[in-house]
């Protein structure tokens, strides 16, 4: 049942993936293309140097690997990849509150479906979006490294923890999405908190590195456990990071099945 679930959930959002996966290999495609010819013409370094003082400022440890590898990673952490990414992860996420707003909840649980598995079909199409997104990225990485004739120098598995952390970030945030979600009457009011608080978060972490009144609490932010090009220059990712991130999603993802089984319909 959880399969059938599933699948007629993928069924409405397949062409919103596919679109996405293209997407996102496109870009970071065109990333690789973009990185090589700087790196090949005025290099990297001497770029940053060009940008002024407040970037510098607020990129900060991010632009002190100002290199063709650590460049690369950054296209995991790019606003448009992070926003297409998370959209997607938020849009299946609060498939239960659309749902419960059209009436069309009521009639599947009437059929009868038990709720935990209704849930579980969605939380299917969660893992599966955050799963193959940043595996797009790594597709679209691995053609661009070809076509700049960079795999020797810059293997395309040198990406794969950032590919991974993004994966654990996704994960974390669908699993919020889904306790909104659990408990909402309308989509619309469970997708603005969730936005609203990925934002606030996002927020948060970039601020955190300009003043210490939000460094302070930096560590409440899942962005802060998602460093990509951290992951490429250590060759790997943090153990405890990765562990943060799916703690978070087991802790939301539990807390929405409780309450998603306790609501009324």
């Amino acid at each position: 049942m959880i399969a059938t679930l599933f699948a007629r959930n993928l069924r409405h959002q397949i062409r919103l993936l596919a679109a996405l996966l293209v997407g996102l290999a496109a870009i970071e495609v065109i990333f690789v293309q973009v990185m090589a010819s700087f790196d090949q013409s005025t290099g990297l370094g001497n770029l940053v140097e060009l940008l002024p003082s407040t970037m510098r400022d607020l990129f900060g440890a991010q632009l002190a690997f100002a290199s063709f590898p650590s460049a690369l990673a950054f296209g995991y952490q790019h606003p448009v990849v992070l926003v297409g990414a998370l959209a997607f992860v938020v849009l299946v996420a609060t498939i239960p509150a659309g749902e419960r707003e059209t009436g069309m909840l009521e009639l599947l649980l009437a059929r009868p479906v038990p709720r935990a598995r209704y849930l579980a079909g969605v939380l299917w199409l969660v893992v599966l979006g955050a799963v193959v997104l940043p595996a797009a990225l790594l597709a679209g990485g691995m053609v661009g490294l070809a076509m700049v004739a960079a795999p020797d120098v810059v293997p395309w598995t040198r990406y794969l923890s950032s590919a991974m952390g993004m994966m654990a970030l996704l994960l974390a945030f669908g699993g919020i999405a889904l306790l909104f979600a659990a408990g909402a009457r309308r989509r619309g009011p469970a997708v603005a908190r969730t936005l609203g608080l990925v934002l606030t978060l996002y927020l948060v972490e970039v601020l955190g590195g300009l003043w210490s009144v939000f460094g302070a609490v930096q560590w409440a932010s899942p962005f802060h456990y998602f460093k990509p090009i951290d992951m490429v220059m250590q060759g790997g990712n943090n153990p405890s990071h990765v562990l943060v991130l799916l703690s978070v999603f087991g802790a939301t993802t539990g807390a929405a099945f409780w309450r998603f089984t306790r609501s009324g319909v």
